[in-house]
């Protein structure tokens, strides 16, 4: 059932941000939902998970989306399992945790692009202004969708039964 959840989030958060959040475009930004997803879940989950969750959302985005297939793969993957470190060492129910950490994630998310696109030898397009407008937007995302991923996981369709808890270490 957590499968098929997962999978309809992921489903429902490109078609949303492909259609819908293209119009409510702030500075020419609008929030990365998968992003935010892979930050909720990671720092819910852990590391391993983090970053299983970042690589499998990232890879169906560039399927969809990118025009180099695996680029979000790795990133997110990344940013998953950098945020999935503080799993043990949040105390989760304070409302600082998830904006704290959707900020964290976004930074890094546009660091490791930054720093791919460089070592690629692509051009570089930075506008400030579309950067500030995600990282707010992000924040502001993950701040709603946080209760329910929180929840969720301890209780609900995220909760992982115990034949799946030694897969986190």
């Amino acid at each position: 059932m957590r499968t098929a959840g997962l999978a309809a989030l992921l489903m429902i958060s490109l078609v949303v941000e492909s259609t819908l959040l293209e119009s409510l475009k702030i500075w020419g930004a609008k929030p990365d939902l998968i992003l935010v997803w892979v930050i909720l879940l990671s720092l819910v989950w852990g590391p391993r998970r983090g970053a299983a969750v970042g690589f499998v959302f990232g890879l169906v985005e560039d399927l969809f989306f990118a025009k180099y297939i695996g680029i979000n793969a790795l990133i997110k993957m990344s940013v998953g399992f950098i945020i999935g470190l503080g799993e043990n060492k949040l105390v989760k129910e304070n409302i600082i945790v998830p904006i704290t950490a959707a900020l964290t994630g976004s930074i890094l998310f546009w660091f490791f692009a930054f720093a791919l696109d460089l070592y690629l030898g692509r051009a570089l397009k930075v506008d400030f202004s579309i950067i500030l407008a995600n990282l707010l937007y992000n924040c502001f995302v993950a701040l709603l969708g946080y209760k329910w991923v929180y929840k969720s996981s301890q209780n609900g369709l995220l909760k992982f039964t115990e034949q799946w808890r030694d897969f986190n270490g």
